[in-house]
């Protein structure tokens, strides 16, 4: 899957896609979606999708696992930390914020991978 097509090409795929998103977040979509789905909570797999073609392509491995686990680890630490720090445990702040850090996370992840793809 991750072969499938070249990676500079991916890299503009996804690219497009994402102005497209915001294009038709703009316009029509804003309409079909809820409000506190954004552009980029779209993207992100399609960026998981980027990461994985061009770490697979240029180093012959995969850097999602490391990635997945990371995230899983802040999502455990941040119901540590509302739990037993603030005492108060709200699952739907829980989400929120998990998926609001997996986003920028994942964004930084994707930025470092093409800027060390390019670089090495």
């Amino acid at each position: 899957m991750f072969t499938l097509i070249n990676w500079p090409i991916a890299v503009g795929l996804t690219v497009a896609l994402w102005l497209i998103v915001l294009l038709l977040q703009r316009t029509g979509l804003r309409r079909l979606l809820p409000k506190k789905i954004g552009p980029i909570d779209i993207m992100t797999p399609i960026m998981w999708w980027t990461i994985g073609s061009v770490s697979f392509q240029h180093w012959q491995r995969t850097g999602l696992p490391e990635l997945w686990f990371f995230v899983i680890m802040v999502g455990l630490a941040l119901a540590i930390w509302q739990g037993f720090w603030l005492q108060k445990f709200q699952a739907k702040k829980f989400w929120f914020l998990w998926w609001r850090i997996v986003d920028l996370v994942t964004i930084v992840a994707t930025i470092g991978v093409l800027v060390l793809a390019l670089v090495l």
